[in-house]
C-alpha cells in the first residue's frame, strides 16, 4: 500500500517525489552498513519542506503526527532497502520501525 502511494506521488509530481527520496538516499553511504536505517542520520527538516514541495503540499509532512512524514519515512526506506537488493521481510521491517516511532510511548 505504501509502495503504491509513493508511486502516486511520484506521477503526480512528474517524477520529482523520486528525485528527491534518491537525492536523500545518495547522501549517505548506508550500503557499507547494510542498515537501511543509516540513511535516516542525515534527514533534517528542509529535506521533508522538498519532499513536501514536490507534491504541492507545503508543511504538511512536517511534523512526526502528520500521516504524510510517514509515507516519506517509508519511501526513504523503500528505496534504501531496494538498492541494498532487500525485499518484503526488510520492508515489513521497515514500516514496523516507522511505525512504532509516532506510537505514543506508554
Amino acid at each position: 500500500m505504501h509502495t503504491l502511494s509513493g508511486d502516486i506521488l511520484d506521477k503526480y509530481s512528474h517524477g520529482e517525489y523520486h528525485k528527491a527520496i534518491c537525492k536523500i538516499v545518495d547522501r549517505r553511504s548506508f550500503l557499507r552498513w547494510r542498515d537501511w536505517r543509516v540513511v535516516f542520520t542525515s534527514l533534517d527538516q528542509a529535506d521533508l519542506e522538498e519532499l513536501d514541495h514536490t507534491i504541492g503540499a507545503i508543511g504538511i509532512g512536517q511534523g512526526p503526527e502528520r500521516a504524510v512524514v510517514i509515507q516519506h519515512l517509508l519511501s526513504i526506506a523503500f528505496e534504501a532497502i531496494d538498492r541494498q537488493g532487500g525485499g518484503l521481510p526488510e520492508k515489513t521491517d521497515a514500516y514496523l520501525w516507522i511505525d512504532g516511532l509516532h506510537q505514543p510511548s506508554h
